[in-house]
């Protein structure tokens, strides 16, 4: 087994389990049907932190299918990001209906705060670890190609701090739009 191998392994149990999570919420709060009041904030920010684990997934190929080897101290903040990834996934979505129904509407208020701070950690780390990774680039080069992270990080920050839901409508298709653009058709394995 090589080092990416290893690495790479350890990723996808991570990732996976994240996404099992969030999935099985989703079939729960589908299955209770009318018991649920849906409400379009919570599916729309469930999504895009699918989708941003799903691009994380996809960088963690660049990150480690040339590692031959790394250590503890160089693996930690890919591993940070991960385990942040992982925790905004969990908490994406109610775990459980009760029998007296669940509002979505009321999830995303009295849960918002988390939400965010745990979406702001994730593409917070992913920006630092890019600069990590890239810092022979230059401070100037990498503030040219690392704005639109920077911005949706800075966008997740105020969407964690202020309950406006315009603000959230901001930030959800923000960096919806931003992710999806600058990843969608970024190769792996050449």
């Amino acid at each position: 087994m090589s080092t990416a191998d290893f690495l790479l392994g350890f990723v996808a149990i991570i990732i996976g389990l994240g996404v099992a999570d969030l999935l099985i919420s989703a079939h729960k709060l589908l299955r209770a049907g009318r018991r649920v009041t849906w409400h379009w904030a919570t599916p729309s920010l469930a999504i895009l932190m699918l989708i941003v684990t799903l691009v994380l997934w996809w960088w963690s190929f660049v990150w480690f299918s040339d590692s031959k080897s790394v250590t503890i101290a160089a693996f930690l903040p890919k591993f940070g990001v991960l385990v942040a990834s992982f925790l905004m996934m969990a908490a994406a979505l109610p775990d459980e209906v009760p029998e007296g129904g669940v509002n979505l509407r009321h999830y995303f208020i009295s849960s918002r705060t988390h939400l965010w701070s745990l979406m702001s950690i994730t593409l917070g780390g992913i920006v630092l670890v890019y600069f990590m990774d890239n810092w022979a680039l230059g401070l100037e080069r990498l503030l040219a190609t690392a704005w639109p992270p920077m911005l949706s990080f800075a966008l997740a920050v105020s969407a964690a701090l202020t309950p406006r839901m315009w603000v959230q409508a901001v930030a959800i298709s923000w960096i919806s739009a931003a992710t999806i653009y600058n990843n969608l058709f970024m190769p792996i394995g050449q």
